[in-house]
């Protein structure tokens, strides 16, 4: 009905959204999710240890970068930090890993003048 089709598009949830997701199948009986699923980015954030974990999610949808701010680590001896899944030798603090939109991170890249800010949009790009 128009009702559903504007609740749909107003708020990205179809009123049925409590029934199990509808999957399609091909003649090769692989299974594919009904709907495209968002960009796909770590996240975390500080205090930076947070930041050692390798932990994913899914983006909103509108958000296509993934974000990830750091800070050089002065005077780095190179000794590894075996608690970090990224890499244990990193010579950067990782302040935060999140999802935006390409405008909000150029902005934010903008304004954050302390800290490096990457902006990417690629599955995972933000380690």
């Amino acid at each position: 009905t128009a009702l559903t089709s504007l609740t749909f598009f107003l708020t990205g949830a179809h009123p049925a959204a409590a029934r199990p997701p509808v999957r399609a199948t091909t003649k090769h009986s692989v299974t594919k999710p009904a709907a495209a699923q968002g960009l796909k980015c770590y996240s975390c954030n500080a205090p930076p240890p947070n930041c050692y974990k390798k932990k994913i999610i899914t983006c909103e949808p509108g958000q296509d970068r993934c974000v990830k701010t750091t800070t050089k680590i002065v005077d780095y001896d190179g000794s590894p930090n075996e608690k970090n899944e990224f890499d244990k030798f990193m010579n950067v603090l990782v302040w935060e890993r999140v999802c935006m939109t390409a405008k909000e991170c150029e902005a934010y890249k903008q304004r954050t003048k302390i800290r490096d800010v990457t902006c990417c949009n690629t599955n995972l790009c933000n380690a």
